[in-house]
């Protein structure tokens, strides 16, 4: 009453789990590109940000600089 694998059985699920495998993959490399763009307008942002402080600083503080 045992099921016995064949070659052609054994070959059939090595390519659903490659076609398994490849579409993982895929849905992976998405959600990095993914993640990668959103960790760069972020760190733009935060870029931005701090040059502006910056000059409002800078700029802030002339008057008090010029005797």
């Amino acid at each position: 009453m045992s099921d016995l694998l064949t070659k052609q059985d054994l070959q059939v699920e090595i390519g659903t789990l490659r076609i398994a495998i490849d579409a993982f993959e895929a849905r992976l490399g998405a959600k990095i590109d993914a993640q990668t763009e959103r960790l760069t307008v972020r760190l733009g942002g935060i870029l931005i940000a701090g040059l502006i402080a910056t000059g409002l600083l800078i700029f802030g503080s002339v008057p008090f600089l010029v005797p």
